[in-house]
């Protein structure tokens, strides 16, 4: 739920949750404050009273009864701010689609982009509550995700992924479908990560062998034609293992199915076309 700054200052006569049931929804609340450089603002407007502070803000949201906060930033900023320079960053952690672990089968990809990245891997598995993940990892930064511009850049990069499925990027996404427990134990496990590269000198940036074997991190319903299948990225040996189809896809229609590895066939005679 929107909740614009998330500011509630009744000295100011401004309230971002006036006509809002703020009750268990997550809030998206802006950085800053309204009237950002404004020197006609209710506020300051050149500088940030307290209301401003995440802090507050937090507090502010748990009041309605919110269960969490979201924070993006705002419209404007102070002069001299939100970009960092690039030479500041040490490492880059993408989560993308983690929330539909099966059998602890657990991808990380740019582990050849630092030269500690495998061990430090290896390290936050075992860190990891209940049984460690069923670990696949590739060399290579490149994916299409938003780890891609910070490897591009020379910036180490690991990103986590849970596998591909049925729901991607349609309606039928519903957050029931969430493996919450599992969620958290990759939550846990990107966290181990994170508190390592905190604790350790810069990792050591490398050129990672290029890996073409991951292929669409989604797998189905982009632009232009498509197949509507839903490879396992963990298995990429002797032809394409798929985890599943797209229900009524070229894919399904054809006869493939789930659990079976397959190989493509091309053929020339009398015009047919792979």
């Amino acid at each position: 739920m929107f909740a614009g700054y998330g500011i509630t200052a009744p000295g100011y006569r401004y309230d971002d949750y006036t006509g809002l049931d703020a009750h268990d929804a997550i809030v998206l609340v802006l950085t800053q404050e309204p009237g950002e450089m404004d020197s006609t603002s209710r506020f300051d407007g050149n500088i940030n009273t307290p209301y401003a502070d995440l802090r507050t803000k937090a507090i502010n949201a748990r009041e309605p009864g919110a269960l969490g906060m979201v924070v993006v930033n705002g419209p404007k900023w102070h002069g001299g701010e939100p970009l960092r320079p690039l030479e500041s960053i040490e490492a880059m952690i993408n989560m993308d689609m983690v929330g539909r672990l099966r059998d602890d089968k657990l991808q990380v990809m740019g582990a050849g982009t630092a030269a500690e990245f495998h061990a430090l891997v290896s390290a936050a598995n075992a860190a990891v509550p209940q049984a460690r993940f069923d670990l696949h990892t590739s060399e290579d930064g490149y994916g299409p995700s938003d780890h891609s511009s910070f490897c591009k850049k020379d910036i180490p990069v690991l990103m986590l992924f849970t596998g591909s499925h049925a729901d991607y990027h349609k309606p039928s996404d519903t957050p029931d479908k969430i493996l919450g427990e599992e969620l958290a134990r990759v939550s846990y496990f990107a966290g181990a990560l994170l508190d390592s590269l905190d604790a350790r000198p810069r990792p050591t940036y490398t050129k990672a062998e290029s890996d073409a074997t991951a292929g669409r991190i989604a797998g189905g319903g982009g632009y232009g034609a498509w197949l509507g299948t839903i490879p396992d990225y963990t298995q990429t040996e002797g032809g394409v293992l798929l985890s599943g189809v797209r229900e009524g896809g070229p894919a399904q229609k054809a006869g493939l199915r789930g659990g079976r590895r397959h190989r493509a066939v091309r053929r020339h005679a009398r015009g047919q076309h792979p």
